[in-house]
C-alpha cells in the first residue's frame, strides 16, 4: 500500500529505537517503541511516526516537522520537544497551539522552527499522555483544559483552509490533499496497530546485522553467541539491531544451509550463500575462504516467511548486503551504489 508519496517502513512486534526520514512513515505495530523524526520540512514532506500498540515515546527534534499517529490506546505515551514550554522570564507560554478541521493538534515553536500534528488528539485511544518540554513535562488533561487560553492558541482551521506554502504537511510534494489527508490518516492508524506475522514455526533463532565501520557499506550477521563476541572483541563493528529469524538446520526438511565466507581480498567482509553458489565459489572464487554454516532458511519463493533480497555494493565489489522488501525499495531509492542481485531466500 501506499500513502500518497510517503515510504512505508514496518517495524517488528518487538519494542524499538527508530528515526525516521522526511517523507517516510514509521509503523511501530506493538511494542515500547522510541520513534524519532528528523524531517527538517523539506521537499518530500515531515516524518509520520505511528506507534502503535504499546507504551510509545515520540521524540520531536528542534527544527524537524512531524506528523504522530497514536492509536494504541496504551497509558504511557510521551511526545518530547526539543525546546522548552516556557521560555527564560515568561509567566504564560508562547508556543502556538492551533486545531485542524476539530481533530487534530498542531503545535509549533517560532524560535526552533518545530512543527508538529498530533493525529485525533483528544480521542481517548490516540492520547499522548505526556508532552514533555526541556522544562518541564505538560499532561494531557492541562493542555486540554487551557488550550483555548494559550496566549498563542490559533483556533481551529479546515484543512481546506491551510496554505500548502505554510503548512507543508499538504504541499504537493506529500502526494496528500484536503480531501485526502483524513483517509490516509486512517489507513496509517490501521496499518500501525497490525501486528506482523508470527514467524514460521521453524525460523525462531535471531540474527543481528553489524556494519563495518572500518569499510562503511559492509556487514556481517551473527546469531547470539557470535554477536556478543562481536560486540565485546571487534569493536569496529557497529550494531543495527536484529535482522531476521532463521531455522535450526534439521528442523525442517525445506531448510537450506547458508555458507558464510569471508572475501580475503577486503577481509572484514562476508558473503552468505546456499550450497549450489559455494560450490561455485570453492571451484572459481579462490578469494573467498569457507568458514563454515551461518545459518538455515528457507529457498526464496517458498512461500514460508518473509523474502529477503540480496545487493552487491558497487563500491566494494565483492561485498553485499541481505535486505528485506521494504529496506530494499529504500537502497534502490538511496543507496545507489547497491545493485540489486535479486531474491536470497526468506527468513522470520
Amino acid at each position: 500500500m501506499t500513502i500518497g508519496n510517503y515510504k512505508i517502513v514496518t517495524l517488528t512486534n518487538s519494542s524499538e529505537t527508530f528515526t525516521g526520514s522526511e517523507g517516510q512513515i514509521i509503523l511501530g505495530l506493538s511494542g515500547n517503541d522510541q520513534l524519532t523524526a528528523s524531517s527538517l520540512g523539506g521537499i518530500v514532506g515531515p516524518t509520520v511516526l505511528a506507534g502503535g500498540l504499546g507504551a510509545d515515546t515520540y521524540i520531536a527534534p528542534s527544527g524537524t516537522s512531524s506528523i504522530i499517529i497514536e492509536n494504541g490506546g496504551t497509558i504511557g505515551d510521551v511526545l518530547r520537544f526539543g525546546f522548552s514550554f516556557l521560555k527564560s522570564g515568561q509567566t504564560a507560554s508562547q508556543v502556538t497551539f492551533a486545531q485542524l478541521d476539530n481533530r487534530h493538534l498542531y503545535i509549533f515553536d517560532p524560535d526552533t522552527r518545530t512543527s508538529v500534528v498530533i493525529i485525533d488528539w483528544k480521542v481517548t485511544q490516540n492520547r499522548v499522555n505526556t508532552f514533555s518540554f526541556i522544562d518541564q513535562d505538560v499532561s494531557f488533561d492541562f493542555i486540554s483544559k487551557n488550550l483555548t487560553a494559550f496566549p498563542n492558541y490559533r483556533g481551529n482551521f479546515a484543512i481546506q483552509q491551510t496554505n500548502p506554502n505554510v503548512f507543508s504537511y499538504l504541499s504537493p510534494s506529500t502526494g496528500l490533499t484536503p480531501t485526502s489527508f483524513n483517509s490516509a490518516i486512517a489507513d496509517i492508524s490501521q496499518l500501525a496497530k497490525t501486528p506482523a506475522p508470527t514467524p514460521a514455526p521453524n525460523l525462531g533463532t535471531p540474527i543481528q546485522r553489524f556494519q563495518n565501520t572500518a569499510l562503511p557499506g559492509t556487514f556481517i550477521f551473527a546469531g547470539a553467541s557470535e554477536a556478543a563476541n562481536i560486540r565485546a572483541n571487534f569493536t569496529n563493528f557497529k550494531e543495527e539491531g536484529f535482522a531476521f529469524n532463521v531455522g535450526n538446520q534439521g528442523s525442517d526438511p525445506l531448510l537450506q544451509p547458508l555458507f558464510r565466507f569471508q572475501n580475503s581480498a577486503i577481509p572484514g567482509t562476508y558473503l552468505f550463500a546456499g550450497a549450489a553458489e559455494a560450490a561455485n565459489i570453492r571451484t572459481n572464487f579462490k578469494n573467498f575462504i569457507e568458514e563454515g554454516i551461518a545459518f538455515s532458511v528457507y529457498s526464496a519463493g517458498s512461500g514460508i516467511g518473509t523474502q529477503y533480497n540480496r545487493f552487491q555494493n558497487s563500491a566494494r565489489p565483492g561485498t553485499f548486503i541481505f535486505a528485506s522488501v521494504n529496506e530494499s525499495a529504500s537502497i534502490l531509492s538511496n543507496n545507489k551504489e547497491f545493485v540489486l542481485e535479486g531474491a536470497a531466500f526468506n527468513v522470520g
